[in-house]
């Protein structure tokens, strides 16, 4: 879905630089392309099993026909950047981001997150990646994209739009929480001692390394090495040195 509509505003923007254009037109893909085209290509590469693709290809054909009117203009797409967080003689921690899209509506700019799903609920003001992502633009407003693959709704109930706002108060609670955190992680990197968090264990239907961490310590780097491929980390930071 992400990929489908990355084109799609891509489309709409007539910018074709991404590293996601430049190999659909390698693929023979032209700035005219019908987006779910390319959804059926990257489908293809995912190995997603048919019925998916057609599912998620049909959601987004909706998407597009119920916003084909639409009163939100895009700016960006799939755009990155950083901003210092903070900073001291030993330490310089540096948030990195990329957003979906970023539009305006009048007076309003806001980033947009898009979230698929197969419930309604609505987002949460709490969520750290939406508070970040205020942060990191200098933005009060956040619009969260909702395309819901529920079979029994309408258009209008699937695809939903929630625009968070957030005071600048709570933009700076977030910014000093973090900071708090994120040096606690620094001094577990320096020490090399990362304290269990219990609680989590068993959120979102268990984390898949419990069965590692139910081993006795002695034995858990052994199945770590069998049973999970590590591949290489992603790192924002590496697209915007490409980009500059």
């Amino acid at each position: 879905m992400h990929d489908m509509l990355e084109v799609h505003y891509s489309q709409q923007l007539q910018k074709f630089t991404s590293d996601r254009w430049i190999e659909l037109m390698k693929a023979g893909f032209t700035p005219k392309s019908d987006a779910a085209d390319a959804g059926f290509y990257f489908a293809a590469k995912m190995n997603l099993p048919t019925e998916i693709t057609e599912e998620v290809v049909y959601q987004f054909r909706e998407y597009r026909e119920y916003y084909k009117h639409d009163s939100w203009n895009p700016l960006a797409v799939e755009e990155v950047g950083s901003k210092l967080l903070f900073e001291n003689e030993d330490l310089k921690i540096i948030y990195n981001f990329k957003i979906d899209l970023i539009c305006e509506q009048g007076n309003v700019i806001a980033p947009f997150d898009h979230k698929t799903s197969s419930q309604t609920r609505e987002p949460s003001s709490m969520s750290n990646q939406f508070i970040a992502y205020c942060w990191g633009l200098g933005l009060n407003n956040i619009v969260i994209n909702k395309i819901g693959f529920q079979k029994t709704l309408t258009p209008a109930k699937r695809f939903m739009r929630y625009i968070l706002t957030l005071d600048n108060e709570r933009i700076r609670e977030w910014v000093n929480n973090s900071i708090w955190w994120l040096l606690q992680y620094d001094q577990h990197l320096l020490n090399n001692h990362f304290p269990m968090n219990l609680t989590s264990c068993d959120k979102y239907g268990a984390c898949i390394y419990r069965p590692v961490c139910e081993l006795n310590p002695l034995s858990r780097q052994a199945r770590l090495e069998r049973d999970f491929n590590p591949g290489e980390n992603w790192d924002v930071a590496k697209i915007l040195e490409a980009k500059e």
